[in-house]
């Protein structure tokens, strides 16, 4: 997987993030509802590459769920990539 196609999916889920900035789900659910609303078909892997840069940019956070689940959401910082 390059690291263009994640810096894509990356700049995709922030726009959902922007228009959507209460958003938080799993990175199933952002495969399945937040890249599916953008008309995008990427794999797991890159999704979860994506969410990963984000986080690593504090753009996104990530947080453990008590059942073990983790889900993502924007950060305050939420700044958008270029």
């Amino acid at each position: 997987m390059g690291e263009d196609q994640v810096r894509k999916v990356a700049a995709e889920i922030q726009a959902y993030l922007d228009a959507h900035p209460q958003a938080m789900d799993s990175a199933d659910g952002v495969l399945k509802w937040w890249l599916a609303r953008q008309r995008i078909e990427e794999s797991k892997l890159t999704v979860e590459q994506a969410l990963e840069y984000l986080v690593s940019r504090d753009l996104v956070r990530r947080r453990l769920l008590a059942g073990g689940n983790v889900v993502y959401g924007r950060t305050d910082v939420g700044q958008a990539i270029k």
